[in-house]
């Protein structure tokens, strides 16, 4: 009788070591998936921060473009300001 429980116990011990063998190779076949993902992911981040960088580049260009021509029109204004004093003064 005690045999036969310690070839039960035996054979439970060989089932469950069976089991995690069988758990461990499904987690090995998933991790092909997973570093799939995970660089599909990684590509998706970079070309995100790619558009990013191209926004702020033409962002920045487009507000220097604006300063230049903010300081166009004070010198512009400058200009008639001393036109329309000069005039005022001659007449």
């Amino acid at each position: 009788m005690e045999g036969g429980m310690r070839n039960k116990a035996r054979n439970d011990k060989i089932e469950q070591l069976e089991n995690v063998l069988n758990l461990s190779e499904k987690q090995v076949h998933i991790f092909p998936d997973l570093y799939r993902i995970e660089k599909e992911q990684k590509l998706d981040l970079e070309s995100e921060l790619n558009d990013c960088k191209v926004n702020l580049e033409k962002s920045t260009k487009d507000l220097l473009d604006l300063q230049g021509n903010y300081r166009i029109l004070v010198l512009k204004l400058k200009e008639k300001d001393s036109t329309i004093s000069k005039l005022l003064h001659t007449e």
